[in-house]
């Protein structure tokens, strides 16, 4: 299975990728394809590679494959997601919409335009828990006790 880290990057910067699993040689040049972008891609020792996601026009989620000849290309495990690092996450849904007062409810919220700072929080009123950012947009997070 082949994965890559980062896998988000603000689309107004280049990213660099690094990736690890199945790395394809063999080939005459390693590339990757980041979206529609194909990209000169480096290979590292221990079964990695590392390539460039270049900047683009809009944040979105993009396909990132691994070639070394052109004709064959693998697919990485998930998408890269440009988000835009100066602009504020917008918040589509939150579910469940209501909890117990002792907390503890698995919260999740659905957003778009997340950056990956390590620092994400849901904030409950004045109480903040800590949440993780999780596939397909969005933050994972348990209810604190009610302040009541």
């Amino acid at each position: 299975m082949l994965r890559f880290s980062p896998t988000t990057g603000d689309y107004t910067r280049e990213t660099i990728l690094t990736f690890t699993g199945h790395i394809p040689s063999g080939g005459q040049q390693l590339k990757c394809k980041v979206g529609d972008h194909l990209e000169a891609a480096t290979a590292l020792d221990g079964g990695r590679a590392r390539c460039a996601a270049p900047p683009v026009a809009a944040p979105r989620a993009v396909a990132v494959r691994l070639t070394a000849d052109g004709i064959r290309f693998y697919d990485a495990a998930s998408r890269f997601t440009y988000y835009d690092a100066d602009a504020p996450p917008t918040i589509s849904s939150l579910a469940p919409a209501f909890g117990p007062e002792r907390g503890g409810s698995a919260l999740t919220v659905r957003a778009s335009n997340l950056a990956p700072t390590g620092r994400s929080r849901c904030a409950f009123g004045t109480l903040v828990a800590a949440a993780s950012i999780v596939e397909g947009g969005g933050l994972a997070c348990a209810s604190p006790p009610s302040a009541t």
